[in-house]
C-alpha cells in the first residue's frame, strides 16, 4: 500500500499557541492554524482555519480539522497501471450495462487504487440508475458519515471534494464512465466521447 495512505491513520499533531490558537500539523507536513472564537450563530465557541480564505466557522474542532485536511493536506495517489484501451472499455461498459456490473467495476478499481474496500451501490425504484460511493458500513463514522480519513482518501482517489455522505453519480450520459477514469487516476482521454457511452 502507498505509504502516503498509511499516514492517513495518524491524526494531526496539535500544539497550543500563545494566542490561544491551535497549530495542527498533518502527516504530509502541511500545517493549519485553528482559531477558537465566539460563534456567529449562537452562544458558545466555534472554530475557524486561518489558512482557508473563506471565513467559515465550524461547530467543533473535529470539523475544523476535517476542513483543513481537505483543503490544505491534499493527498496524492499514484494512478493505476492499466491499459488505456481496457479502461476505455470499462468506462463504456459502466455507461451501457446494468448498474450491478458498474458497481463491481468501480469497487474493484477503487480497491486496487486505495487498498481499501468501498461500498458502490445503486438506488432502487425510480432512482435505479443513481449510484453512490461510500465507505463500507463497518468503517463509517457517526450518523453514517465518512470518517475524516476516508473522506480525504476518497476525495484523492476521485479527484474531487467528496461530501461526508459520500459521492453520488448521476445516470446522465457520460457521467458514470468518467468515474472509471477518475477511480483509476487517469485523465479522461480527449477522444473519449460521451456519445460512445449513451445511457438509455
Amino acid at each position: 500500500m502507498n505509504d502516503t495512505i498509511k499516514q492517513l491513520s495518524a491524526k494531526p499533531k496539535l500544539r497550543p499557541l500563545a494566542d490561544g490558537c491551535i497549530l495542527a500539523t498533518f502527516a504530509c507536513g502541511t500545517t493549519a492554524t485553528i482559531r477558537p472564537e465566539p460563534s456567529r450563530y449562537g452562544s458558545g465557541t466555534a472554530y475557524s482555519v486561518d489558512e482557508i480564505i473563506y471565513a467559515q466557522q465550524y461547530a467543533t474542532l473535529e470539523q475544523a480539522l476535517r476542513a483543513a485536511a481537505l483543503e490544505l493536506g491534499k493527498l496524492r495517489l499514484a494512478p493505476l497501471t492499466i491499459d488505456l484501451a481496457a479502461l476505455r472499455e470499462m468506462a463504456t461498459s459502466v455507461e451501457r450495462d446494468q448498474c450491478g456490473e458498474a458497481c463491481k467495476i468501480l469497487r474493484r478499481l477503487l480497491r486496487e487504487r486505495t487498498g481499501r474496500d468501498w461500498s458502490v451501490t445503486h438506488s432502487l425504484g425510480t432512482a435505479w440508475s443513481w449510484m453512490q460511493i461510500h465507505a463500507v458500513p463497518k468503517r463509517r463514522g457517526a450518523f453514517g458519515y465518512l470518517t475524516i480519513e476516508d473522506q480525504i482518501l476518497l476525495s484523492a482517489a476521485l479527484g474531487t471534494h467528496v461530501h461526508t455522505r459520500g459521492e453520488s453519480m448521476r445516470p446522465s450520459s457520460g457521467s458514470r464512465g468518467i468515474y472509471v477514469f477518475r477511480a483509476a487516476g487517469v485523465p479522461v482521454p480527449e477522444d473519449w466521447r460521451i456519445s460512445e457511452a449513451t445511457w438509455d
